[in-house]
């Protein structure tokens, strides 16, 4: 898919989509349509395949022990990405033969590796050190560290090299000199606790995409397959369309319904902007500012229960702390976030002079809600199962999909045939192979950081390095976050920063789920955040806008959501922690600051505002978000002053008028 797109004044690159988009999330590749050729017919009946085991181990338990699990799903996972989601491609396309040839090689050399631990699992579990290696294991684990570093080097260059620099660290830290200074690993070692341990590759990045990740990336591939999510945006069109600056907040909205399923913003963009944008446009939003507004939206997706991002996921696994209670947590946040968004558009439609749509060009969302209600009832069964009955994430996403597949064949004008069935699965499949070749060269990150006690003198060093300030290590964090992110994906740059950082929130006394969150946050919006700001990328090539201007405006589109983060940091009731008294108190301040916050930078209340009003309306805004009755009590003058000004401004001009 080739778009436009202004990266600077007066210079305009042609860019493919479709390499930004695998620049965060590589492609497991598309279903095929049409006549197939052998190697997609064998990915299909694979994919199926993997599907029921799935299927099986998500009621009965692992085949097995985990080990065999993880392996077995690491091999389906690493042959479609090789022969199907990033093939090797020399420059130019030369020498494809050759190319064929390294990737076969690859998907041989990890079918034999993960072959052997499935087979021999005894055996590997009943290593206990590194001396107890044959020659052939050592050479099975060092060729399935070239695997996994050879799936990282084709989804992120600078995952890659930070992987490469894990396991050099690993290797020969004991010629560093100062902190960094450790015993050293001998290679046998290293590569015993990479590949026959769950230190390594078999850890935790693998353990989060063997068990909660797959099953709601099928799900999300169900919602698109059975056109759950097109009812999804119907609705949203319907309700909000004709309103001041409709097709913005339709953006918001779908946006908001598309990241309680999707968790991915390229995907959320892609799907949702693709649309939206050229409506905004065309009613009078700037192309830069449509794409911006596009960006904002889709990003809260990953904070958006009860399907948020992959890092989401990762966030359970590190802390220990359930899912159901993440998502739980993330409910204020995600609401503020897109209260926010919401605001920040009405007021933009207001001060440019954006109308809605007319009527008769949009759907009914009361016929939309109608026709597609059995849709949709499987998202709020998922909230129910996560959140209400405490299912595990892997049962209550099983049932959600048995149950979505199950709702659309009740009427003719949804059932589908047993061959759309099988492409959501196969879709599914695919999209799971996207995110592990990532996920599973985690492992040699957090090894080269636990097996060496880098963590622990990292944490030391942030913490002295700002003399104990709480709010410097807060700043450093974020900003360390947001430049991580710059070159990486989500997932990534959240793991990395919850294994450097946050420890050191948790030591100056934060609690360990408001810490994780707000690096959660900062690590979602690094995809907006200049220079790289490979999600601001993907909307100005839809918008054919200028690259920097989107990117910019996204960032201060942005801004008070920023402050949300620094709130539920210091105040836990924006997480659900405290009396039901004080999180009601918590959220109608933060409620009210977050709308003020928006009119404050964009100069729009009930009438434009001057320079006095916005000082009021912002200063107030702060004031309401940050813990504390006195604080609220100010903020809440403030604002009540500036909206008052706003008012009287309005009543004039209408008299006027």
């Amino acid at each position: 898919m080739k778009e436009k797109m202004q990266v600077q004044e007066g210079a305009v690159k042609e860019i493919d989509l479709d390499e930004i988009i695998a620049a965060e999330e590589s492609s497991g590749g598309k279903v095929a349509t049409g006549k197939r050729t052998p190697l997609q017919w064998g990915i299909r009946i694979l994919a199926i395949a993997f599907c029921a085991y799935m299927f099986y181990a998500t009621i009965f338990g692992p085949y097995k022990t985990t080990i065999v699990h993880r392996a077995l799903f690491l091999a389906v996972m690493s042959f479609i990405f090789f022969s199907a989601g990033k093939p090797l491609k020399f420059k130019g396309n030369r020498f494809p033969v050759l190319a064929r040839v390294i990737d076969w090689g690859f998907i041989v050399v990890s079918i034999v590796c993960l072959g052997y631990i499935v087979v021999d699992y005894r055996g590997v579990l009943a290593l206990f050190t590194a001396n107890q290696l044959s020659t052939a294991q050592v050479v099975i684990a060092t060729a399935l560290v070239i695997v996994v570093l050879e799936m990282a080097r084709r989804t992120s260059k600078v995952f890659f090299i930070l992987a490469l620099v894990g396991v050099a660290y690993s290797m020969f830290g004991n010629y560093l000199s100062g902190p960094l200074n450790h015993a050293g690993i001998s290679f046998r070692r290293l590569v015993y606790l990479t590949s026959y341990t769950e230190e390594g590759i078999f850890g935790l990045g693998l353990s989060v995409a063997s068990t909660y990740l797959f099953m709601f990336i099928l799900f999300g591939a169900c919602l698109q397959g059975t056109g759950a999510a097109n009812v999804m945006m119907d609705f949203c069109n319907g309700l909000f369309g004709q309103y001041d600056g409709g097709p913005a907040k339709t953006s918001v909205v779908s946006s908001a319904l598309m990241g309680t399923v999707s968790g991915s913003s390229i995907s959320n963009v892609v799907t949702t902007g693709s649309i939206t944008i050229p409506m905004m446009k065309k009613l009078g939003f700037k192309p830069h500012v449509a794409a911006a507004i596009e960006v904002t939206a889709s990003e809260g997706g990953q904070i958006m229960p009860p399907v948020m991002g992959a890092a989401a996921f990762l966030m359970a696994e590190m802390t220990g702390i359930p899912y159901s209670t993440i998502a739980l947590a993330a409910v204020i946040p995600a609401l503020l976030y897109f209260l926010n968004a919401f605001f920040v558009v009405h007021f933009e439609a207001k001060k440019c002079g954006i109308h809605g749509m007319k009527k008769e060009e949009l759907p009914d969302w009361k016929q939309v809600i109608k026709n597609g209600w059995h849709l949709l009832a499987p998202i709020a069964v998922l909230f129910y199962l996560l959140m209400g009955k405490s299912y595990t994430t892997m049962k209550a996403g099983l049932i959600c999909i048995v149950m979505l597949i199950a709702f659309a064949m009740i009427l003719p004008r949804t059932r589908m045939t047993l061959r759309q069935i099988l492409d959501i699965f196969e879709q599914g499949v695919r999209d799971t192979a996207a995110i592990v070749s990532i996920l599973c060269g985690l492992g040699l990150v957090t090894q080269a950081v636990t097996v060496t006690g880098l963590g622990a003198r990292i944490t030391t060093i942030l913490v002295e390095s700002v003399g104990g300030s709480v709010i410097g290590v807060v700043l450093i964090g974020m900003l360390v976050t947001l430049i991580l992110g710059c070159g990486m994906t989500t997932p990534i740059a959240y793991s990395l920063v919850a294994i450097f950082v946050a420890p050191a929130f948790v030591e100056i006394g934060f609690p360990v789920l408001a810490a994780h969150m707000f690096l959660f946050f900062f690590a979602i919006k690094s995809g907006s955040t200049p220079p790289v700001a490979v999600v601001a990328a993907v909307a100005a090539g839809i918008a054919n806008a200028d690259f920097w201007k989107t990117a910019l405006k996204g960032t201060f589109f942005g801004v008070a959501s920023y402050l949300v983060a620094f709130g539920y940091l210091f105040n836990p009731a924006l997480l659900m922690v405290g009396s039901p008294l004080f999180i009601a108190q918590s959220c109608v301040t933060a409620v009210i600051g977050v709308v003020a916050m928006a009119g404050g930078l964009q100069g729009w209340m009930l009438a434009k505002c001057s320079l006095p009003e916005r000082i009021l309306l912002i200063g107030g805004a702060v004031g309401m978000i940050i813990p504390g009755t006195v604080t609220d009590l100010i903020g809440m003058a403030m604002v009540a002053v500036g909206v008052y000004i706003s008012y009287r401004k309005r009543k004039k001009l209408a008299a006027a008028a």
